[in-house]
């Protein structure tokens, strides 16, 4: 009786501590925070966090939001829709028919195409196989990339693609041309590459084939949007804080780089913009 005792007089020591540092990390967030929680407003909750969906890219879709991700189980990626009122999802299907099981690290709409970024290429899904009610979305091809994008956005009449970067280690590198040193003397290891939209390009599903403009970027970067003055970047990794980059890059130093045997604008985006 007495061990019984002590083993659950240690539970409760237990519970209490982890309970304890939950509201201590709860208190230490708010506190930190405290300004993105004061400018925020709940809007719904994030859909799939309890079936093993690890959300990643995220994009607006007719009333509410689309957001891919991949299963932490393995099985096939899936990308949700939420409002403020209701939740589904779509599972990915490769165009050969296989199981998609890719990161899905960003999402983009234009027209009657979704955008998805692959390994080194875009995965292109029908829109229409988004809606409520449909079970799978199985890709209807694929737009071949000069680097491997880790997210992706459509923005004023223009399609943008980003790498990721991260040091140390092998897994997240990105190829040599995109290592940049910039005015400021800062070395960016990744890009972002921007197209031109045309939803006559049917043969490359409403996008150019030529890069219009490169844009020289820092490392961890894995999202990004625009505000009617800047282009604004979303870097993170892991638990760590989170930061947004606020780039006037129309304020930045103008060069010229070639990608893919075209000459395209270059874009600095360092501590001067």
């Amino acid at each position: 009786m007495k061990i019984l005792k002590r083993i659950l007089r240690i539970t409760l020591i237990v519970l209490a501590a982890i309970a304890l540092l939950i509201c201590g990390a709860n208190i230490y967030m708010r506190v930190s925070f405290s300004a993105f929680y004061d400018r925020s407003e709940k809007y719904s909750a994030i859909p799939g966090t309890r079936d093993n969906f690890v959300q990643q890219g995220l994009c607006a879709y007719e009333d509410g939001f689309l957001t891919a991700g991949y299963m932490s189980n393995g099985s096939s990626s899936r990308v949700y829709y939420f409002d403020k009122e209701k939740s589904y999802y779509v599972e990915l299907v490769s165009a050969d028919g296989s199981e998609y099981d890719g990161h899905t690290g960003g999402i983009a709409i234009n027209d009657d195409y979704v955008y998805i970024t692959g390994s080194n290429q875009i995965d292109v899904f029908s829109v229409a196989d988004f809606a409520e009610g449909k079970k799978k979305a199985q890709a209807i091809g694929k737009i071949e990339t000069p680097i491997n994008p880790a997210f992706c956005s459509v923005n004023g009449g223009f399609f943008y693609i980003g790498s990721f970067y991260r040091d140390p280690g092998d897994k997240y590198k990105t190829k040599e041309w995109e290592h940049i040193t910039t005015p400021d003397g800062t070395e960016n290891p990744a890009t972002i590459i921007s197209y031109r939209l045309d939803i006559s390009a049917k043969d490359n599903f409403g996008i150019k084939k030529t890069p219009e403009s490169v844009f020289s970027i820092p490392a961890l970067v894995q999202g990004m949007c625009f505000t009617p003055d800047y282009m604004v970047l979303s870097a993170s990794y892991g638990l760590a804080a989170s930061h947004l980059y606020f780039y006037d890059f129309a304020a930045s130093q103008k060069d010229s780089i070639e990608v893919d045997g075209v000459k395209a604008n270059l874009y600095y985006l360092d501590g001067k913009v």
